[in-house]
């Protein structure tokens, strides 16, 4: 549903309570155990509200606590933040390496739609790395297989493949996945601001800066409602490039400037140091 302060309430209550309670796998949620599903669940939230040293923090819980209990699947759940996480902070080797031993244990226990997810964690490693060559392929491929096996939650899979192939330049083939997102009229509210705003990129790739920026506007503003800073300061950082190419650089800084003024900390993420860069290349903040 998008309402990720609420959502991020529940979790954090219900790991202390299952701190104080363990369940552990052996009464499990989706096979996994509690403490474990509970902190991928608060990482994507930590990610998407802007906390990504939080984020890790949650992560690397989760993998020591799967490796403790020594219980292969919910290890597996533990590997796909921490690979996730790594990706956001920009550590592609490390994702592409924790993604690939993951891959290695869910086809031991035959993990398939898990395995899925690491695939393309994986993929995308490798495209930021520069493997054109093999990322591409192995993103499409894992796409579709957590479509065939991994049952209704495709969004998230499509919006990360779609940004990781904008990202590189491979806009036809970023197209493909962008339109599975806006077709599933269904689909979870979680990533609603990114297919927006990259359906925006595209648009401004496509020499049609206007109708970018207004859909770059909506993604900010879908953003700003459901509590997802680190995909508002995308769109605003996005939103600030086009608004300081058309010569607007005082409503560019106006754009961008709050947002990443609020933030505390990953300050080193890909993400907050390009925001960092277009301010500073912004005239009116100089």
């Amino acid at each position: 549903m998008g309402n990720f302060d609420e959502a991020w309430r529940i979790v954090a209550q219900a790991i202390t309570r299952d701190d104080s309670e363990p369940c552990t796998q052996v009464h499990p949620v989706f096979g996994g155990d509690p403490a474990i599903a509970l902190r991928s669940y608060g990482n994507l939230l930590r990610i998407s509200q802007g906390y990504l040293e939080q984020a890790a923090t949650l992560a690397d819980q989760a993998v020591r606590i799967g490796e403790e209990r020594n219980h292969a699947f919910s290890l597996a759940w533990a590997k796909s933040a921490q690979a996730r996480t790594k990706l956001v902070l920009g550590r592609y080797a490390e994702a592409e390496d924790i993604a690939t031993q993951a891959i290695d244990l869910c086809r031991r226990h035959g993990f398939e739609a898990r395995g899925a997810y690491y695939s393309l964690w994986r993929g995308i490693a490798r495209l930021a790395l520069g493997d054109t060559n093999s990322g591409l392929p192995e993103i499409q491929e894992a796409v579709a297989r957590w479509i065939s096996v991994g049952g209704g939650l495709a969004i998230p899979a499509v919006q990360a493949a779609a940004q990781s192939l904008i990202s590189a330049g491979l806009h036809a083939d970023a197209e493909e996945f962008l339109l599975i997102g806006e077709r599933d009229e269904n689909g979870a509210r979680v990533v609603a601001a990114e297919v927006l705003r990259l359906r925006g990129n595209l648009l401004a790739v496509g020499g049609r800066p206007q109708e970018a920026q207004a859909k770059l506007r909506q993604a900010l503003a879908v953003a700003q409602q459901q509590g997802a800073r680190l995909f508002a300061l995308r769109a605003a950082t996005d939103l600030a490039r086009l608004l300081s190419q058309d010569g607007n650089h005082g409503e560019a800084a106006a754009v961008l400037r709050p947002i990443y003024d609020s933030f505390t900390e990953g300050f080193d993420a890909p993400d907050l140091m390009r925001a960092a860069t277009m301010l500073a290349a912004l005239p009116s903040v100089a």
